[in-house]
């Protein structure tokens, strides 16, 4: 008795299965765009056990003042920029940081609802 399964049960995995059979054919397109990239694009990131200088070196390859202190500068064209509708992919490529800094030190000067303060 306690192997047995309810009818209701059977009726929603052969729903799931067939709901999950048909978003697969619907998004196949999406793995074979995902798989040519990966052929395209070398990727830039450093092996997992790469050390943390490795590690830097290949950040600021893309983000040159990437774990860098921040300049009065830097902050002061940060708020200026942002205030002005800058995206963070905007702020991130002037500013030479990663998009994640720039989120976290518009936390640090507008709070966590930044977004309001535009």
């Amino acid at each position: 008795m306690a192997l047995k399964v309810s009818p209701e049960a059977i009726a929603i995995e052969e729903m799931l299965q067939a709901k999950s059979a048909r978003d697969a054919e619907k998004y196949e397109h999406l793995r074979e765009k995902a798989a040519e990239r990966v052929l395209e694009e070398p990727s830039k990131k450093p092996a997992k056990n790469a050390d943390w200088a490795t590690k830097l070196e290949v950040m600021r390859e893309t983000y040159p003042n990437a774990f860098r202190p921040w300049k009065t500068d830097d902050d002061e064209s940060l708020k200026k920029h942002f205030l002005a509708k800058a995206s963070i992919k905007q702020l991130s490529e002037a500013l030479g940081r990663q998009p994640g800094s720039i989120r976290a030190r518009l936390k640090k000067h507008y709070g966590d609802d930044y977004e309001a303060a535009r």
